[in-house]
């Protein structure tokens, strides 16, 4: 379980994965609209997690 937040403005995106019962926390950020954030953090999320 895990909870996420994405955003953009201006050619720039974030997106927060929370992962309470693992306390962690990913974050990526990018001034490159056309990035996929939500792509990279659950990778990222993954490698971590080992999923």
């Amino acid at each position: 379980r895990y909870l996420e937040h994405s955003g953009s403005w201006a050619g720039y995106r974030s997106y927060f994965m929370r992962f309470p019962k693992e306390y962690l926390t990913v974050v990526v950020l990018s001034n490159y609209d056309g990035f996929d954030s939500k792509k990279y953090a659950n990778e990222i999320a993954g490698i971590i997690l080992e999923k």
